[in-house]
Order: C-alpha cells, then structure tokens, then sequence
C-alpha cells in the first residue's frame, strides 16, 4: 500500500499492533509509515497516540532500521514469549473449544488500486474447509514435499491456496 491505502485499511480494520519490515526490495516501509502517519515522528515506542490512527498503539519493526516510534520486533516478541506460561494440550483444546466454524478468522483488503481497498471478511469454516480441499482434493503435494509460489501470503489465494495447504498437509513451503 502507499500511504494513504496503508493509513486507511489501519483505520478501518482498528489495527492495535502492526508488524512491519523495515525496508524490502527497494520499498522503504519506515518511511512510508512516516508519511503514512506523520504524527508518529517524535514519539517513541509503545503507547502511539496518533490522529492519523486512534486505535494503533505499537508498530514492530523486523529489519535494521529501528525508528523511535517503533520496537524491535524480534526482541518484543521473544520477550512476550518468555512472559507466557507453558501453554499445555489442554489448554489448547480449552480454547479451541469455544471457537466455532462461523467465527471470523481474518480480514483481507483488496489493492485499492481503482478506490479505496474494500474488507473481506473470512470464517474459520469457510478457509479452513476451502484450503483443506484444495490440500486434500486439487493438488498432489505429499507431506514432507517442499514446494513455493509466486503469490503473497497476505492474499486471499496465497493464504488458502499456500499457507494454510501447508498447514493441512505438513509440507514445506
């Protein structure tokens, strides 16, 4: 997204946390947060308070480039890690229990590149059994085969098509 796509899908999904790489493949992704979020310059990181987001509070940068206003990603998250207690099969299966097929799983946005980009709406019961038929049904790939695709994970085929096929076979991807 350039800026202003990347400021309103933040907006409209009331995104809390972003992920974010620093730089990739000449895109310079901390600057473009800056221009997509001005009020962040100055800063620093933990509780943002930006007009430009009222509901963003932290941005994990993964990359060297490490600005003010965002943490460290790699060290946030090992940090957090070591905060949880032991999450045991029980515990698992305790909260797998409460979730059901019709529960929203994710939000994909569209490009934007002919308006603004528009929310896609996802159950747990509409991917999970869309990519395992495709895993199952549609495609020849064994567990323990490697295999790779062009297409991104933050799309709607590259999610169900790649990531989670993996998942339901025990690929490498």
């Amino acid at each position: 997204y350039q800026p202003p796509e990347l400021r309103w899908v933040v907006n409209n999904s009331d995104v809390e946390l972003l992920l974010a790489a620093d730089k990739y493949l000449g895109h310079n992704y901390v600057e473009r947060l800056e221009e997509a979020f001005p009020s962040a310059v100055g800063q620093s990181s933990g509780e943002l308070v930006l007009a430009e987001a009222p509901f963003l509070r932290s941005v994990l940068v993964f990359g060297q480039s490490q600005p003010v206003w965002g943490a460290n990603a790699a060290d946030c998250l090992s940090v957090q890690v070591a905060k949880r207690p032991r999450l045991d099969s029980a515990f698992l299966q305790r909260v797998e229990a409460n979730v059901t097929a019709a529960d929203l799983l994710l939000m994909i946005h569209t490009s934007g590149s002919t308006a603004r980009p528009k929310s896609v709406l996802h159950s747990h019961g509409a991917l999970i059994r869309h990519s395992w038929q495709k895993a199952n049904d549609y495609w020849a790939v064994e567990p323990g085969e490697r295999f790779t695709s062009n297409r991104p994970f933050f799309w709607a085929a590259g999610l169900a098509a790649l990531l989670f096929h993996g998942l339901h076979i025990g690929c490498c991807l």
